[in-house]
């Protein structure tokens, strides 16, 4: 019981993150937020952080990180 209570929380952290994502508008896909083998990175203080192109509601993965590879965002 005590591990369905932990993984309901967790669940429902991540969910809530990402949803918090979408309403800012920050162009980050489902993929990255949740990839347990290469998680999504914030870029570091200062930087600009990849937004949701005009004319789309979703983030798209063609442009959620500078250059258009998941892997230009990270340091």
């Amino acid at each position: 019981m005590i591990g369905f209570g932990v993984v309901l929380i967790f669940g429902g952290y991540a969910v809530g993150s990402y949803g918090w994502v979408l309403v800012e508008g920050y162009n980050i896909t489902p993929r990255q937020w949740f990839s347990p083998l290469n998680p999504y990175r914030w870029p570091g203080t200062g930087a600009t952080i990849p937004r949701v192109p005009k004319g789309h509601l979703f983030p798209t993965s063609s442009a959620a990180a500078p250059g258009g590879t998941q892997s230009a965002g990270m340091a």
